[in-house]
């Protein structure tokens, strides 16, 4: 496993999931996003993992708990992207991301959780913008 994680895919997966988390800004992103990964066959149990490790650290950057982040050295990223989200999109995206986690477990089509990810994502960061 520690050898998966720093392979060239994964470092590029996992920069794609923060410049997601960045950029996408609404469902009409969702469909540039869905077909990058599609289109790069990524492990969707592993694209889960990763946005779960990012979400987590950026919950904690809201709130006042920088010590505790794990990806210290995307830090100064996940701070601006941190200005986007609040507490409770970060908990319903966690919270989707294990259902979907269990969707894939009982073979749902990758491209249905890969949709209902991206699209959870926008609709979240949507909301925090109102």
């Amino acid at each position: 496993l520690a050898q998966k994680l720093t392979t060239q895919n994964f470092l590029q997966m996992y920069n794609s999931v923060v410049e997601m988390l960045d950029n996408i800004s609404g469902s009409k992103d969702c469909l540039k996003y869905v077909a990058m990964y599609e289109s790069k066959n990524i492990d969707k149990s592993e694209l889960i993992d990763t946005l779960m490790l990012l979400v987590r650290d950026i919950a904690l950057i809201i709130s006042q708990n920088k010590d505790l982040v794990i990806n210290k050295h995307r830090i100064s990223v996940l701070e601006k992207i941190a200005k986007q989200f609040n507490l409770q999109a970060t908990a319903n995206i966690i919270t989707e991301c294990l259902r979907l986690k269990e969707d894939l477990y009982y073979n749902t089509s990758n491209t249905v959780v890969l949709d209902k990810l991206i699209l959870k994502l926008a609709q979240e960061k949507a909301k925090c913008k109102k």
